[in-house]
């Protein structure tokens, strides 16, 4: 369970700010960043049954957030993970492995 703690900790951060603030949509797009390095860690640890229900949880936040978002107020890197682990949970873990290898 502590691993979600950094996704709920990202998510009081982005909530903290109005919708009008800058920094609104910068802690959103942490949030989602955390939310992709949760499922991630999910697949690498090939995660129990019990967490079924968050990674759905998850996944639907991803799929909710606005790309063009993702596009502005993420890093290039962050982007692209996004975008993978958004479609497809087996390619954003082949160019992991692929980056984190050498």
């Amino acid at each position: 369970s502590r691993f979600y703690d950094t996704v709920e900790l990202s998510k009081k951060m982005f909530e903290f700010y109005s919708k009008k603030s800058v920094l609104y949509k910068y802690t959103e797009a942490h949030y989602i960043h955390e939310v992709c390095k949760v499922i991630e860690y999910m697949i690498r640890t090939n995660a129990s049954k019990e967490t079924d229900a968050h990674k759905k949880k998850y996944k639907k936040i991803l799929k909710e957030y606005k790309i063009l978002n993702a596009y502005r107020y993420l890093s290039k890197r962050k982007f692209f993970g996004y975008l993978l682990m958004r479609f497809s949970e087996k390619l954003y873990m082949f160019f992991w492995k692929v980056l984190k290898v050498g």
